[in-house]
């Protein structure tokens, strides 16, 4: 018989089950499964086991607050995408040319304002999801750590992924309004732009002189009117500017955080290889003295 002791060896199949669960989820979510409809991927007795143990902690204390915020994230995701999808339809229906009258135009309008601000809505919930729903259940364990750090900058480009969408859509759906508008503005004039104008004119000169300006405060007036809607026309531009630049730098402190996010890992990592090195260094002294004493004997 060996008198070699027993080799030391660990059951970490309870300590990996929350992150399996998690992985599992996602990937069904993703559609990267490969078991689809009724059909079940063969397991073994002590995963069956540990599978009936983790559908009770789902029901009980057990689950990891991060698992249970990345299940509703997915499913308030997929309602989300759904609403953007169901949005982008009604947006295009309105553009189509129809018969309304302007009650049920303005109706219209004010159900796809208020559809979009319902999705932002639901989009602050899945921001507020990531930064207060993804943490570990025990700080302790490095590896669940980890998994909820990894699982959370995944959320995040998911979600940067649907305000993306979003935007883009709403910014094509305002163009294209916008466009409608001026079209609309274009037909109700008589004749060209150059007559528009004039006939504006002629009609404000006419006002002027029923009050009983003079020509030359009439001019005057004319002038400054001129200038207001200079100005006007250059405020909103300005704020096309402000408001674009704004969206410019939130997009910038999302790319700050997520290269944040990317140091902090080169920082735990570099950390975690010092003491990695230094734990090495002093098992090579151990076994360096070890190695003189046999040399002694």
């Amino acid at each position: 018989m060996s008198l070699s002791p027993c080799p030391f060896s660990r059951d970490r199949l309870q300590e990996f089950s929350s992150l399996r669960r998690a992985a599992q989820h996602q990937a069904e979510w993703l559609g990267e499964s490969r078991w689809k409809g009724n059909e079940a991927a063969p397991v073994s007795p002590a995963e069956a086991t540990l599978n009936g143990n983790s559908e009770k902690g789902m029901h009980g204390h057990a689950m990891s607050p991060w698992i249970r915020a990345l299940e509703h994230f997915l499913e308030l995701e997929n309602t989300i995408n759904l609403k953007i999808e169901r949005l982008h339809e009604q947006q295009r229906a309105f553009l189509q040319p129809k018969f309304l009258s302007d009650e049920e135009e303005e109706a219209q309008r004010q159900q796809i304002e208020e559809n979009a601000h319902g999705i932002q809505k639901l989009l602050r919930e899945l921001e507020r999801m990531i930064i207060s729903g993804m943490r570990p259940q025990d700080p302790t364990n490095e590896d669940e750590v980890r998994a909820s750090e990894n699982a959370k900058k995944h959320l995040s480009s998911r979600l940067s992924m649907i305000i993306q969408s979003f935007r883009e859509g709403q910014e094509l759906y305002a163009t294209q309004l916008r466009r409608c508008e001026e079209k609309t503005q274009r037909y109700k004039q008589i004749g060209s732009c150059e007559a528009h104008k004039r006939m504006e004119r002629e009609e404000r000169i006419a006002q002027y002189l029923e009050l009983g300006y003079t020509q030359v405060d009439i001019q005057e007036l004319l002038e400054e009117d001129a200038k207001q809607k200079e100005l006007s026309r250059e405020v909103q531009e300005i704020l096309k500017s402000v408001t674009e630049l704004h969206e410019m730098f939130k997009e910038l402190g999302a790319m700050v955080v997520e290269q944040g996010s990317i140091l902090d890992r080169i920082d735990f990592n570099v950390q975690q290889t010092q003491i990695d090195v230094k734990r090495s260094v002093a098992e090579l002294k151990k076994a360096r003295q070890k190695q003189g004493g046999c040399w002694v004997m």
